[in-house]
């Protein structure tokens, strides 16, 4: 079976297609910053949509591979002029739906709804920018959560695998 050719209105976020590695660093008000080490996987079944899985693990103190910390699959679909919609569940217990575009190789999403489990830590915003630089692939997230206003959240660097 051949793989399917990328649907055009993907093109302009194929970029993102691939297995991806790297480390980032995270906090929040109120909670003790960390690093942790995470794997983006992304690929496509010729539909206008990418498919991601993302999972991020606690460093140990040689940078190895200590304990699932969260996990999150999804959606991002690609709509006309650029436009998108992240549709993603969150083992924590959210399902996030996100709305932005993509301008070059910056992607710019800001959720329209966030929905909590019932023993879900609440969480009421979020904003995520992913971009190309260079080799590397970058992002930051930011959210609004446990009644603290939007605050930073987690940033990492993320290489080709």
């Amino acid at each position: 079976m051949s793989e399917p050719q990328l649907h055009p209105l993907c093109a302009p976020v194929a970029f993102l297609l691939g297995t991806w590695r790297g480390e980032g660093q995270g906090g929040y008000p109120g909670m003790t910053p960390f690093r942790y080490g995470e794997e983006l996987r992304v690929w496509h079944v010729g539909k206008p949509y990418l498919a991601f899985e993302q999972r991020t693990w606690q460093l140990d103190d040689a940078g190895g591979m200590g304990r699932l910390l969260h996990g999150e699959s999804g959606y991002l679909r690609c709509l006309e002029q650029g436009q998108l919609e992240l549709v993603v569940a969150m083992a924590p217990g959210h399902a996030e739906v996100s709305a932005g575009h993509v301008e070059g190789s910056r992607i710019r999403l800001e959720s329209i709804g966030v929905l909590d489990a019932p023993s879900a830590a609440r969480v009421s915003a979020v904003k995520r920018t992913w971009w190309l630089d260079g080799e590397l692939l970058r992002y930051e997230v930011e959210m609004s959560a446990l009644d603290q206003p939007m605050s930073w959240h987690l940033g990492a660097e993320l290489r080709r695998a």
